[in-house]
């Protein structure tokens, strides 16, 4: 948020937020994401989207839940017409913890 109050931001900036509702981060570091008390005390659950922020600067908002909206909103998002956007994507953190290990599995990090 802080990062938007610049009077320097170019037309052409995009930005893309991946929303998890908080916390999510830690399911995916070794130590955390072991602990039984992860739900409680690493994570901090929400339900705020950056939608008022990103229209308060000017932004164009694109909010995003599933494939079809992100294959729906790419095409505006990437459009070149001098606005500055944002692309928010709703994501599940559960979910997200599934995929980054199975892709850190596939690329041996």
């Amino acid at each position: 948020r802080n990062a938007l109050w610049n009077n320097y931001l170019p037309n052409n900036l995009r930005i893309i937020i991946f929303n998890n509702a908080g916390g999510g981060i830690f399911r995916l570091i070794d130590g955390p994401s072991q602990q039984p008390e992860l739900d409680d005390f690493f994570e901090t659950k929400q339900n705020l989207s950056a939608k008022s922020t990103i229209l308060e600067v000017g932004f164009d908002y694109y909010s995003v839940k599933d494939k079809t909206e992100l294959i729906d909103s790419l095409v505006e998002f990437n459009k070149n017409d001098g606005k500055s956007k944002c692309l928010e994507i709703f994501t599940d953190g559960k979910i997200n913890q599934k995929v980054f290990k199975e892709f850190k599995a596939f690329v041996k990090v």
